[in-house]
C-alpha cells in the first residue's frame, strides 16, 4: 500500500519517496574558490570611468565636508545615522553651504533642445 508505514521497520516507502535509516554519504569537498581579483579589478576601472573627474572631485570634496563635520562630534560618517545627516544638512544649510555637486549641476545648463520652447511665455 502506498504511503503505507509499518512502525518498527527499517525502509519506509512513500508514494515519491523511500526514507532509509542508513546515513546519508557524506558531502563532496567544495572546490577551491575561484581567485577574484581579475574580476575585482575590472570592477573597480569600471568605477572609476562611472563617473567624469569634475564629478568625481565634487562627491570627494562634499564627502570630506561630511567627514570633517562628524569627527569632532564623535560621529562615525559610515554608516551615518538619518539624524548625523539631517543634522549636518541644517548646520550647512546655515552657512548656506551649497554642496559641489549641486552647484556642478546648476552650473552647467544644457543648450535649449530646438523642439522645446525658448521662453516660458508660449
Amino acid at each position: 500500500m502506498e504511503g503505507a508505514v509499518e512502525l518498527g521497520s527499517e525502509k519506509r516507502s512513500y508514494r515519491y519517496l523511500t526514507v532509509s535509516d542508513r546515513p546519508l554519504p557524506a558531502p563532496r569537498p567544495a572546490p577551491s574558490p575561484a581567485p577574484i581579483e581579475r574580476e575585482l579589478g575590472r570592477a573597480a576601472a569600471y568605477a572609476q570611468s562611472a563617473l567624469a573627474p569634475a564629478t568625481r572631485r565634487a562627491y570627494e570634496s562634499d564627502w570630506r565636508a561630511f567627514a570633517d563635520w562628524c569627527a569632532p562630534r564623535g560621529l562615525t560618517p559610515i554608516p551615518a545615522t538619518p539624524a548625523a545627516v539631517t543634522a549636518f544638512l541644517a548646520s550647512e544649510a546655515d552657512r548656506e553651504f551649497r554642496p559641489a555637486a549641486a552647484t556642478q549641476s546648476t552650473a552647467h545648463q544644457p543648450e535649449p533642445s530646438p523642439y522645446e520652447p525658448r521662453t516660458s511665455s508660449i
